[in-house]
């Protein structure tokens, strides 16, 4: 199912409501969807606005029709802003920055945003939202009509008006406009009680403001408001016709609905006789409620659903009494190519026609006409040879199209404008059967952009002066020799981004030009490492590319990455010192990824970003992560929100001393106060914010609220608890961690023995110079560092040799498992002689019994705490325990 219901091609002006919605009511419900997305949503091509929210328009200061259909370039002040922004956001896929864009009254406005590049091909989605430090005012208020009712009504089948608090029309759907033979300029305006309409037969809903409302008309487009009255289906001719009437058909009393007969189709659709069907009722045979008419769900005999589409009719009988009829009309469900063949079609990024039998245009779809600056009304109707420019029509082979019913060439495309553009042709003849005329569906590919760049890479070679690789403008060249040797042999060609960790903290440390020299070292290895057909260049600062052509797909990109991290970890000669380093690797594969440079490029970027997003080695593009990235970035900035909005809290377990049960401390536990979903546990929402990148927002409000919180109690009770916080090894990654810490220790004037960083999911951490040179830092302040669930994750024990730690916390699971088998006791205290090796405190997590309490006592363990001691409680509630436990006499 497609995300994002495009309703009509940009390059169509929209009706006065809204474009039509060929998707029915399920385009709706994704509207009314957007509608729930706070911040501005744009979803765009490279150059057309094809739909936005109501958030859009009001950030923008436009109404709907004045944004979709519209060029995108007319948001920004100028062309060389448009095209900036664009080759930012679209080519080089930037996923977070700020813009500035220009409003209806000249005016300019910053507004941050966050970008989806090709989310499908040529597809794009945009979230904006205020850039609070650029408002020099507040924003005004949201345009009146931007609201997401008239936008469903637009979406479902039934006439629809939508009325102001006068009784005058504001919008009518398309079936309206069908039923009163009206379009929607004649409609809006007129009064209610102007149009020949009984209200009282109307379903009304609220409006969209106060005062207004939307009525629901009974009937079809193109029919009467009233259901029509039809002669009753009796003895003789109307009684067999009824009989065998194709659809199923059930004749009823009328209000209410008993069944008095029914005819063989409605026998079948239910698998009942029809004996057994009369006497039922609308009610009995439905599945649920749902009304005389429409969409709904009725019951079979042997227990499962099937889908109806119920018409209701009035039937006259002789003496003027009444009945009703009740059929079911057939229901279409449209294949897969019905349902998305138009989308395809309109949102191909190559210029795509349709001929007829006499080889004239029938169809074209935006892309041809923006690439012949032609509009669809002057292609429609002429003949395939008035495209091609002078002589070049002669390249068509009619004979070859005709025999094997598909032809490809390359011929010069005649422009508006006079000049004309090499293109690559694609004829394929569709359609079957003797005696009517074969279509044919036509692809014209622009050839310019490879064209410019075979003489790009002729012209110049342009080489990066550190590693002596070529540069990112130098990808041009061996792209095209590759590619087109990949293309000769049927084999793939893959394209690798590779980004070193941490490089620039690194590079600070041990000096530019010992940095350089790694730099170098890099480029070195990676060439010695690639297949025969490959090529390596120099994209970035630390960031390389690898090219390999002769490949099957993502075996073997997936190997020659591999050894490709495998080269890159080898220790570097840095001058006096050897220096590890480490990659993430994004992986693209052409043609599936990409069909040119700049998207395969793009396809290997949202890998890398992906990579680094799962803490992953290597990720090989898919198109979910391009589907994904929307659902990233919402939850990215919900997340982000929270701590502004006052939403998120700190929770506190205490920590008690096994030997003589005295508190000891505190366990910092972030929750999330969701406006809509309540409490969250931090297991519920961190995850996913550790995927998202959002970890550091949280981990940097929960770093600071927790030093303030320990300082006021240590202030207030004279107390020596030690609190403790979760730090993930994403977060000790993070560039400046360590020295944001030591700022909140100093600014809340916090001793740094009291403070306690408890390490999550830190296997990789002796690999990360950034993460360990933190440890180190926060070890030398005075601060504790404790490796949270040991034993657990599969974290090999070489990291206690590698850590600086002062403690463990024993895994909540083995703990379980201490007083209900042997073997539990032996792990445990096999994890005790440990720690008491290396001199390690312990504490143990999950105590929920006085037994697992007291075996821990007797086998060593230094504190511990769960819920047999204390669930997570607000700060008000634990500083009450505090008061107890320390308050000064």
């Amino acid at each position: 199912m497609d995300i994002f219901p495009i309703r009509r091609p940009p390059d169509v002006t929209p009706e006065t409501l809204v474009p039509d919605l060929s998707d029915g009511a399920e385009a709706g419900l994704y509207l009314a969807l957007f509608e729930l997305v706070e911040e501005g949503l744009i979803i765009t091509s490279d150059e057309t606005i094809l739909e936005v929210n109501s958030a859009a328009c009001h950030l923008l200061e436009r109404t709907y029709p004045e944004l979709v259909g519209q060029p995108l370039g007319d948001l920004f002040p100028s062309e060389a802003a448009f095209l900036a922004a664009r080759g930012a956001l679209f080519v080089e896929g930037a996923s977070r920055g700020s813009l500035t864009l220009r409003m209806p009254n000249g005016e300019r406005r910053h507004l941050r945003c966050l970008s989806a590049a090709r989310v499908r091909p040529g597809l794009h989605a945009l979230v904006l939202s205020p850039d609070t430090g650029g408002l020099t005012q507040p924003l005004p208020p949201r345009p009146l009509g931007d609201k997401v009712w008239p936008r469903l009504a637009a979406a479902v089948r039934q006439p629809v008006l939508v009325t102001d608090g006068s009784g005058r029309i504001r919008a009518a759907n398309t079936a309206a406009q069908a039923q009163f033979a009206l379009d929607g300029a004649s409609l809006v305006g007129r009064p209610l009680a102007g149009i020949d309409i009984d209200p009282a037969t109307a379903r009304q809903l609220p409006g969209p403001h106060a005062g207004w409302q939307v009525l629901i008309l009974p009937g079809e487009p193109g029919t009467a408001d009233r259901a029509p009255v039809v002669v009753h289906p009796g003895d003789g001719r109307h009684r067999r016709a009824f009989a065998s009437f194709p659809f199923p058909a059930l004749l009823c009393e009328p209000g209410t609905h008993r069944v008095i007969d029914a005819n063989g189709a409605a026998e079948a659709a239910y698998g009942l006789a029809r004996g057994e069907l009369l006497g039922e009722t609308l009610a009995t045979l439905q599945l649920e409620p749902a009304g005389t008419s429409g969409r709904q769900q009725h019951r079979h005999r042997n227990g499962h659903a099937f889908d109806v589409d119920l018409l209701e009719q009035t039937i006259e009988l002789p003496g003027g009494r009444l009945e009703t009829m009740l059929v079911h009309r057939p229901i279409h469900e449209p294949s897969p190519v019905e349902r998305f063949g138009g989308e395809l079609f309109v949102l191909n990024a190559d210029g795509v026609l349709i001929l007829d039998g006499k080889q004239r245009v029938l169809a074209v779809n935006p892309a041809l006409c923006r690439l012949t600056g032609l509009t669809r009304q002057q292609l429609l109707g002429q003949a395939i040879a008035a495209l091609f420019d002078d002589g070049e029509c002669e390249a068509i082979d009619l004979e070859v199209l005709s025999t094997q019913g598909r032809f490809e060439t390359e011929a010069l495309l005649r422009l508006a404008d006079g000049e004309a553009a090499l293109c690559a042709w694609q004829f394929v003849q569709v359609g079957k059967g003797s005696g009517t005329a074969r279509h044919c569906l036509v692809t014209v590919r622009d050839l310019r952009e490879r064209e410019a760049l075979r003489r790009q890479a002729m012209e110049a070679d342009p080489v990066d002066a550190l590693t002596g690789l070529p540069d990112r403008d130098g990808l041009a060249g061996p792209y095209l020799d590759l590619a087109s040797r990949a293309r000769e042999a049927r084999r793939k060609l893959v394209l690798m981004v590779i980004d070193l960790i941490g490089f620039h903290r690194i590079n600070a440390q041990i000096g530019e030009e010992a940095g350089n020299r790694l730099l170098a070292g890099v480029g070195e290895r990676l060439a010695m490492n690639v297949p025969d057909e490959a090529a390596v260049a120099r994209i970035g600062p630390d960031s390389f590319v690898v090219l390999a052509g002769g490949t099957s797909g993502t075996d073997d990109a997936e190997a020659i990455a591999g050894n490709l991290l495998d080269a890159i970890g080898m220790p570097l000669d840095a001058g006096p010192t050897a220096v590890h380093l480490d990659a993430h690797i994004g992986v693209a594969i052409g043609p599936e990824h990409g069909e040119d440079l700049a998207r395969l490029l793009s396809s290997a970027e949202q890998a890398l970003e992906a990579a680094r997003q799962g803490g992953m080695p290597i990720r090989v593009f898919s198109p979910n992560d391009a589907v994904d990235s929307l659902a990233r970035l919402s939850l990215d900035a919900a997340i982000r929100r929270a701590p502004d909005r006052g939403e998120l809290a700190l929770h506190w377990q205490p920590r008690y001393r096994l030997d003589d049960a005295t508190l000891v401390g505190a366990e910092a536990l972030l929750r999330w106060n969701h406006p809509q979903l309540g409490l969250l546990d931090a297991e519920q929402f961190v995850p996913v914010a550790l995927r998202s990148g959002s970890i550091d927002v949280l981990g940097r409000w929960a770093l600071s609220h927790a030093c303030e919180q320990a300082a006021a109690w240590h202030d207030a009770y004279g107390c020596d608890l030690v609190v403790a916080i979760n730090v993930s090894a994403r977060e000790l990654s993070r560039d400046g961690f360590a020295d944001e810490l030591l700022d909140h220790v100093r600014q809340y004037a916090l001793r740094p023995d009291l403070l306690e960083i408890e390490l999550v999911e830190c296997g990789q951490l002796p690999q990360s110079a950034v993460a360990m040179s933190h440890l180190y830092a926060l070890q030398e302040a005075g601060i504790r560092l404790r490796l949270d669930r040991f034993g657990a994750d599969g974290a090999p024990l070489s990291l206690l040799r590698h850590l600086p730690l002062s403690g463990l916390k024993i895994d909540a699971q083995f703990v379980r498992d201490l007083i209900l088998t042997d073997e539990g006791e032996i792990l445990i205290e096999s994890m005790l002689h440990t720690a008491r090796g290396l001199h390690l405190d312990v504490v143990a997590a999950g105590v929920e019994h006085a037994a697992q309490r007291d075996a821990l006592a007797r086998l060593g363990c230094h504190a511990s705490q769960g819920r047999l001691h204390g669930a997570p409680i607000s700060a008000e509630a634990f500083g009450r325990i505090l008061a107890a436990a320390f308050e000064r006499r």
